[in-house]
């Protein structure tokens, strides 16, 4: 199986686009470590997950609001370390730098979602995931209410 790599570059808020794509890793059955930079990430974007929408249950949870036991019930497990409680299979995070993490490649599927800054080149990314065996690619690049691919290496 190809491990494939997805970067979105959004102008709205992180939080919003990447529960929008956790609703379709639900629906595709694709179990989530969503990775944070702080535990205060870590409560406040798992509290985002529960109230985002009235239509959608999606099971989440975190080591500091639950069990570690009842992690295998959650579709998507917020943490601050790369962690297999929940045995997920994507990897997703906001611009983490992943020289700093081990483990990556259990994941099949990594989504980094971020704010798109000015003129930003993500040569370097792409470069570096696949060097890290993640060779099927995709950008997506938002301009204003609609999203283009954009070039991957």
């Amino acid at each position: 199986m190809s491990k494939k790599l997805i970067i979105y570059r959004s102008e709205s808020n992180f939080i919003d686009v990447a529960v929008k794509v956790i609703e379709k890793l639900y629906n595709d059955s694709e179990n989530v470590l969503f990775l944070c930079l702080t535990e205060e990430e870590v409560k406040a974007y798992n509290q985002k997950l529960w109230t985002y929408s009235q239509l959608s249950f999606i099971p989440s949870g975190n080591i500091y609001d639950m069990p570690i036991e009842d992690a295998a019930y959650c579709h998507t497990w917020f943490s601050t370390n790369i962690v297999f409680d929940n045995h997920p299979v994507v990897l997703l995070h906001n611009g983490i730098n992943i020289d700093t993490y081990s483990d990556i490649d259990k994941f099949y599927k990594i989504i980094d979602i971020a704010i798109k800054p000015k003129n930003q080149d993500i040569s370097d990314i792409l470069k570096k995931y696949k060097t890290a065996g993640f060779n099927d690619q995709k950008v997506w690049i938002q301009r204003g209410k609609t999203w283009e691919q954009g070039e991957a290496i």
